[in-house]
C-alpha cells in the first residue's frame, strides 16, 4: 500500500509538472543614473518589475560583474503552454510590464519607461536598459534638471530654453558632443572638463598614463604608432610589473595610474575610451 500511494504521488506531481513548465529567466540589466547624470552608487535603490497584478521580482542596485552595469534583474517566465502561469510572478512574451526605482519609500518611474512602455523578451535573453530618473519634457534623452543647469550657466545667450541644449550639438567644443558629455558626468560647458589621458613618463619600456575615472563608467585604451590605425591596449593598474587588464570599470571617483607596455622602438600614440 505504501508503495503503491508513493507511485501514484510521483505519477501527479509529473503530471503538474508538464501541465504548467517554467522557461528560463529573463533578464534586464543595465545603468541607472540620477537626473543630474550620476550613476546610483551599490546600495542606493531597488529595481522593481511589475505587471498589473503586482510586484514580479526586484533587485539593489548594485555593481555587477559585468563592466559598466549597476543592475541586473532576472524576471521569471512561464512556458506559455497552457492559459495559467505555473505561479503568479511567472510572465510570458510580449506581455508588458513597469520598470520602477525605489529610493527610501519614494517610487520612481524612468523617463524612457513612462515614454515607452516595455515588454518582455524570449526565455533565456538579455536586453540592456539603461534608465535615467527625473523628467524628459522634450523627449530628446537629456534630462530636464541637466539641460536646465546648463541653462541656467551659461553666459554667452545661446540657451534659453530646454530646446537650445540638443543631445548631438557641442556645446563647449572639446569633441564630444552633449548626450557624450552627459553620459561621462562631465561639464558640457567646459572644454578642459571631459576626457583627458596625461603621460607622466615613459620608463622601462613602459609608457605611465594618468586619467580621471567616474563611478560606473568602464574605461580602455586604444593604441596607434601612425595615428590611423588603432588597437585595444591592455595596461596593468598598479605598478609597471602588475598583471595587464583589458578595460577598468570604476567603483569611485579617482585619479587613476597606469601603466602600458611600449612597442619596439618605444613610441606610441594613446586614446581613451570611456562608457
Amino acid at each position: 500500500m505504501t508503495l503503491r500511494s508513493l507511485l501514484f504521488l510521483f505519477v501527479g506531481c509529473a503530471a503538474v509538472a508538464r501541465a504548467y513548465p517554467p522557461a528560463p529567466d529573463y533578464t534586464l540589466y543595465g545603468t541607472v543614473r540620477d537626473e543630474r547624470g550620476r550613476v546610483l552608487a551599490k546600495g542606493a535603490a531597488w529595481v522593481i518589475v511589475s505587471n498589473p497584478a503586482g510586484e514580479i521580482v526586484r533587485t539593489p542596485i548594485d555593481l555587477t560583474p559585468e563592466e559598466g552595469v549597476n543592475y541586473s534583474v532576472h524576471v521569471p517566465m512561464d512556458s506559455g503552454t497552457v492559459g495559467v502561469n505555473y505561479t503568479a510572478t511567472a510572465m510570458q512574451p510580449t506581455v508588458g510590464f513597469t520598470l520602477r526605482i525605489l529610493i527610501g519609500n519614494v517610487s520612481y518611474v524612468p523617463f524612457q519607461i513612462s515614454r515607452l512602455p516595455p515588454t518582455i523578451g524570449l526565455p533565456g535573453t538579455r536586453t540592456r536598459l539603461d534608465l535615467t530618473l527625473g523628467v524628459d519634457s522634450d523627449n530628446d534623452g537629456l534630462p530636464d534638471a541637466w539641460e536646465q543647469l546648463l541653462i541656467d550657466n551659461d553666459r554667452t545667450g545661446r540657451l534659453r530654453t530646454l530646446a537650445d541644449v540638443k543631445p548631438g550639438d557641442d556645446l563647449d567644443g572639446d569633441g564630444l558632443t552633449n548626450y557624450q558629455e552627459y553620459l561621462l558626468g562631465t561639464y558640457a560647458l567646459d572644454p578642459l572638463d571631459g576626457l583627458a589621458l596625461t603621460v607622466v613618463e615613459a620608463v622601462n619600456g613602459f609608457a605611465h598614463l594618468r586619467f580621471a575615472v567616474a563611478l560606473g563608467r568602464t574605461y580602455t585604451i586604444k593604441a596607434s604608432g601612425d595615428l590611423t590605425t588603432w588597437a585595444s591596449q591592455s595596461f596593468a593598474l598598479s605598478t609597471a610589473a602588475g598583471a595587464l587588464v583589458p578595460a577598468l570599470a570604476a567603483t569611485t571617483i579617482t585619479v587613476q595610474d597606469v601603466w602600458v607596455p611600449l612597442p619596439p622602438g618605444g613610441t606610441a600614440f594613446y586614446r581613451l575610451y570611456a562608457q
